[in-house]
């Protein structure tokens, strides 16, 4: 094994100069492990963006309930306010007509 080692780191590629095999080896290794981490780091990118977009749907989907619940409850209280001064009115009406139901 120690042969094909020394072998290995013998070998060199004229173009690039004076690198041995066990250099081209450990620089191909050290470009894969970065590709790799490249590509756990695009999958938790896209994992995140996900999980952002379900929270911001979440979200929406929670601000118009409130949103909605808010108008009912304006609503209702509308309503009621209506309601009261109606009823308001028809008591008024009646304390009206039994005093002129007296004065006659």
């Amino acid at each position: 094994m120690g042969v094909i080692i020394d072998l290995q780191n013998q070998a060199t590629l004229p173009e690039q100069g004076e690198l041995t095999m066990a250099e081209l080896t450990l620089q191909r290794e050290f470009q894969m492990s970065l590709r790799e981490m490249l590509e756990r780091q695009r999958i938790l990118i896209t994992e995140a963006t996900e999980a952002v977009e379900a929270a911001r749907d979440a979200y929406l989907e929670k601000a118009v309930e409130a949103e909605t619940l808010v108008t009912h409850k304006e609503k209702k209280r509308v309503e009621h306010f209506t309601e009261s001064k109606r009823v308001e009115r028809k008591a008024q009406d009646e304390l009206t007509v039994q005093r002129f139901k007296r004065v006659k």
